[in-house]
């Protein structure tokens, strides 16, 4: 027999956990909207317009795409998309749709700059890269079109660490010297690292479903700019976006990072209540990973 107390203790925990879900389901809602609201409006009234400055998101699928339309999002940018197959097909007659718990993001066909040939984009002031890493090798090829050495500004959201691999590959395509410490077919390359939990439900239609903080450094730079200029630019560029930004002075501290994070977050699904259960576990392979870095790199 369980006694009364036992009992009540039970109902009040169920009490608990089923309140926390309403919680969270009601603030996702309500974030819905009265971001998506605003989103909404402004992407039946906006065109793209000369002037602004200019971002070419490569590879716009989960990842690329979330990005891109929060950039969209803010009216503040030129928002190119470059997109392949039946995701370019079906975006530039319909739209691209993205779902969010920040808020929805509609962009309109009629608004939507959506190409399948960075050719036809033109050299642009950002590059946001955000294909599979299997694909390296086909980088530069895909966005030399799209560079104005000493200039244009590349942010690389990949998965695996592959910066220096990609700035030997512009390198080469570009004939220039591979020990030369500076990158001269660009402005800057910087190594990107998200946090996110995005997916491409098919094509035109993209789900964020939980974070987004994007960290970013600068892996090279063109001779004729500094380290000083690029973190300024990387913050400005993202300052009016609903994106968490964090400039990495180093690169490799980044890398730490996004591993301790993606330790947590992977492991826990992306799921918010998820965090909370396996909260724990979660906890001590953050500590461990915190302290091999603290070790190693003493910071």
């Amino acid at each position: 027999m369980i006694s009364n107390g036992r009992r009540l203790v039970f109902l009040c925990g169920y009490f608990f956990l089923v309140m926390l879900e309403v919680s969270c389901f009601l603030q996702t809602q309500i974030r819905r909207h009265f971001v998506a609201s605003t989103s909404t409006r402004r992407s039946l009234t906006q065109l793209a317009s000369t002037g602004k400055p200019s971002i070419a998101i490569v590879g716009a699928g989960a990842v690329g795409g979330y990005y891109g339309a929060r950039l969209w999002e803010t009216g503040m940018y030129d928002v190119k998309f470059f997109m392949r197959g039946e995701h370019y097909e079906t975006s530039k007659l319909n739209g691209l749709n993205v779902t969010s718990v920040h808020g929805d993001i509609f962009i309109p066909p009629d608004i939507l700059q959506a190409f399948n040939d960075t050719s036809d984009i033109g050299t642009v002031d950002w590059v946001i890269v955000a294909i599979k890493s299997t694909a390296l090798s086909s980088i530069p090829a895909l966005i030399s079109p799209l560079l104005q050495p000493g200039h244009t500004r590349v942010l690389a959201i990949m998965n695996g660490l592959i910066e220096d691999d990609l700035i030997q590959y512009l390198k080469q395509y570009h004939n220039e010297n591979d020990n030369d410490e500076y990158v001269r077919c660009c402005g800057a390359l910087f190594g990107g690292m998200a946090l996110v939990c995005s997916n491409r439900l098919g094509p035109g239609r993209i789900d964020h479903s939980y974070a987004g903080l994007l960290s970013s450094g600068v892996a090279a730079h063109s001779p004729e700019t500094t380290m000083d200029e690029h973190k300024d630019a990387f913050e400005k560029l993202w300052e009016p976006v609903q994106i968490d930004t964090i400039y990495e002075p180093s690169l490799v501290g980044g890398r730490w990072r996004k591993v301790s994070r993606e330790t947590n977050f992977g492991d826990c699904g992306g799921r918010p209540l998820e965090l909370i259960y396996d909260r724990f576990i979660c906890r001590i392979a953050g500590i461990f990973l915190s302290m091999v870095f603290q070790w190693r790199w003493g910071e």
